[in-house]
């Protein structure tokens, strides 16, 4: 069985191992960059961008 989130964070403390990939703060912001268009773009009914550096081109 795995850690809890918790348990994840005091392990990391701990030892200095990194944190488990999504409980990293730029898969985070990353994530929420996605779920905030996806909100906006079931307003809208339209396609939204994502407002990032990763996504955006040009």
């Amino acid at each position: 069985m795995g850690m809890t989130l918790a348990e994840e964070f005091v392990h990391h403390l701990e030892t200095g191992e990194p944190l488990h990939p999504t409980l990293q703060l730029e898969h985070n912001l990353e994530t929420m960059a996605i779920l905030d268009a996806g909100i906006r773009s079931a307003v809208s009914g339209g396609i939204e961008l994502v407002d990032n550096a990763v996504w955006r081109i040009g």
